[in-house]
């Protein structure tokens, strides 16, 4: 049994594997307080069941299709429900039919943002668009984040919500109708105390040209064309806010603007912001 208060915010509940070997998650069959059973899918498109299926392995949240065991699993409900398992394998075959995540659609796309601190990272934060999505949350591909950890040493991301009624909180996955004019807002946090924490967009490759992503940091002002610039640093004291701004442009005037330099120990980073991608040559003049 898993529990959740009815109101259609999301529960975290912690699974365990009741078998010796991996079980299928899409095998699962899934019971309400009405006495209707239902498989895993079904009762995802009805809104019970409210995120995909996360495991929590080396200091990380990662998605999964399977319930392994000796590992713990977090999923999200919104009522209270009984799940009913069989021991089930995955197959190659069941394996290729699942979806990918995040799953976008087609025509869809998502930027993967990795945040990382004192050796800890957390991989499983997407921005992006899918056709299919609307600016609400979309059951199946906005996807709830699981709590950070309590007893452990963690860096930790989420597409913030305050604006979703019960379903306001912490997301993995943030999908959109359309790119123009969208901003994301990006929670950071960790528990180390005044660590140095980096925000990394490894993968931009999905992104279509004429898209023009903006990382902004409300707390200093400092803002970083993502398409010239791989990361952003700061010093953690405490939960910390950012946002990426999406617009499309079908060209227009370049500008260089926010440039800035900062002196860290032995080195100094040079902040500017494009308008649109380009090829950039720097030079350092003087000592000022």
């Amino acid at each position: 049994a898993v529990y959740g208060r009815g109101d259609g915010s999301p529960t975290w509940n912690l699974l365990g594997a009741p078998f010796t070997s991996a079980t299928d998650i899409y095998s699962v069959q899934v019971r309400d307080a009405n006495g209707d059973v239902m498989d895993w899918q079904t009762a995802q498109s009805r809104r019970k069941i409210l995120s995909t299926l996360y495991a929590y392995m080396l200091g990380a949240y990662h998605p999964s299709q399977t319930l392994s065991p000796y590992l713990g699993y977090w999923v999200a409900v919104s009522e209270p429900l009984t799940l009913i398992m069989t021991q089930s394998v995955p197959t190659q075959t069941q394996s290729a039919a699942l979806h990918r995540f995040p799953d976008v659609g087609e025509g869809g796309w998502a930027i993967p943002i990795v945040v990382s601190a004192a050796g800890q990272r957390d991989t499983c934060t997407f921005l992006g668009v899918s056709p299919s999505a609307t600016d609400g949350f979309d059951v199946g591909l906005d996807q709830p984040k699981p709590p950070r950890p309590a007893v452990a040493p963690y860096v930790y991301a989420s597409a913030l919500h305050k604006d979703w009624g019960a379903l306001s909180g912490d997301y993995a996955v943030d999908l959109r109708k359309s790119a123009d004019g969208q901003v994301y807002r990006l929670l950071v946090d960790t528990n180390m105390g005044s660590e140095e924490v980096t925000v990394t967009w490894p993968d931009l490759s999905a992104l279509p040209a004429d898209v023009k992503p903006v990382l902004r940091d409300p707390a200093s002002g400092k803002q970083v064309y993502m398409r010239t610039c791989s990361s952003y640093a700061f010093t953690s004291r405490g939960p910390h806010e950012l946002e990426v701004s999406l617009q499309t442009t079908g060209g227009g005037t370049l500008v260089v603007s926010s440039l800035q330099s900062l002196p860290r120990g032995s080195r100094v980073d040079v902040y500017y912001v494009l308008s649109q991608q380009a090829r950039v040559r720097a030079e350092v003049l003087n000592i000022s």
